[in-house]
This record gives structure tokens, C-alpha cells and sequence, in this order.
């Protein structure tokens, strides 16, 4: 369940570690769980604007076509 949250193979061995020694408290995994959604929208804005560039690299190409064919 962890991998599909996000985290990675480390994160999920550091929390495993924590969890069996009964050291991890459930305001941690809150923090954890916190800390790993705003690693993830952070990725999301950055995947959009990969994504904006590219259908704008795109809009470009089409127009580049359009010309070549007149």
C-alpha cells in the first residue's frame, strides 16, 4: 500500500523499521503522509507544465505543417 501512496522503496524500509520497533506515533505517519502529498503536488505542477510546453511545442508543429503545405 505504501508503494502505491508513493513512496519509495527507502521511505517504505525507514517506516517498516519505525513501525516494528514501536517508534513510529501516528502524528509521524501524519507528518509522513503530509510531507509525501506535498512531494506529489509539487510533481503534479511540474508534470503540467511539461505538459503545457509540449501541446504548445505541438500547437506549434501543426501550424509549421500548415505552412509547408501551402
Amino acid at each position: 500500500m505504501a508503494k502505491e501512496l508513493g513512496f519509495t522503496l527507502k521511505e517504505i524500509r525507514e517506516l517498516t523499521e519505525l513501525l516494528y520497533s514501536n517508534n513510529l506515533t501516528q502524528s509521524q505517519m501524519g507528518e509522513k503522509l503530509l510531507e509525501k502529498n506535498k512531494q506529489i503536488e509539487v510533481k503534479i505542477l511540474e508534470l503540467s507544465k511539461m505538459k503545457a510546453l509540449i501541446d504548445d511545442a505541438l500547437k506549434g508543429m501543426c501550424s509549421y505543417k500548415d505552412k509547408l503545405a501551402l
